[in-house]
């Protein structure tokens, strides 16, 4: 992984969040001493710089984000599944046909791993950046130069975009969700893109290429309206 950090070239106010899927549970490493209510309340938590594993049985507070995360159920977390999508299907929410649409990781797992990414002691499935509108244009060209895929803009739940990366391994752009909004108290400007991890160094050599040429692009635009203020 590259040592030039994404965050800095960004100038992000968070560090990437890295999240791995394992098939063990890690020895060497804490595990989260509480289960959130929501799934992706864990990535605020990495995002300040934590480094911990949660087990399947930490998500099934969250139903939706279990189901999104490939894990099996107990009875009672289906139960309120149920209850819980058959009240968005109630307020028009959700269109009926989505439910069954929603993405999912493609693999079982027996731990998932959180933290900054450069801190991850497991190889990250999935890196998600917290940034503005403008970070995440800037991000979205730099996919397009390194050909990574994109879907370009993902919406609920904000926890999907995490199989789709897994399943596609195209890169996500997402508005977050009202719950996800909610749980991790992310601020109105902000939004989230996420990439396969292994893509990090590709994703760090083209926006370098990506940000100069917005510097030299931000000049010229500006010369011209300038010009045609001037003009007017």
């Amino acid at each position: 992984m590259s040592v030039t950090p994404l965050t800095s070239l960004l100038d992000l106010p968070y560090p990437l969040v890295g999240i791995a899927f394992l098939d063990h549970v890690p020895g060497n490493l804490p595990r989260i001493e509480y289960s959130s209510p929501a799934g992706c309340a864990y990535w605020t938590l990495a995002a300040a710089g934590r480094v911990f594993h949660t087990l399947p049985e930490d998500h099934f507070g969250c139903p939706i984000g279990a189901y999104t995360h490939g894990l099996e159920l107990p009875p009672a977390s289906q139960v309120e599944l149920k209850a819980t999508v058959s009240t968005m299907l109630s307020l028009n929410y959700l269109r009926p046909e989505e439910p069954k649409q929603l993405p999912r990781v493609p693999r079982n797992c027996q731990a998932i791993v959180y933290g900054p990414i450069h801190q991850l002691p497991a190889v990250a499935d999935v890196a998600i950046v917290i940034g503005s509108a403008n970070s995440l244009m800037l991000l979205t060209e730099a996919a397009q130069l390194c050909q990574l895929p994109a879907h370009v803009v993902m919406g609920r739940p904000g926890c999907g975009m995490i199989p789709q990366v897994m399943n596609t391994q195209q890169a996500v752009n997402n508005f977050g969700c009202i719950g996800n909004r909610v749980y991790t108290r992310l601020a109105d400007h902000e939004f989230y893109f996420a990439f396969p991890a292994s893509r990090y160094d590709d994703m760090v050599h083209a926006l370098q290429t990506i940000l100069q040429a917005n510097e030299q692009l931000e000049q010229y635009h500006r010369e011209r309206l300038q010009a045609a203020t001037v003009s007017n």
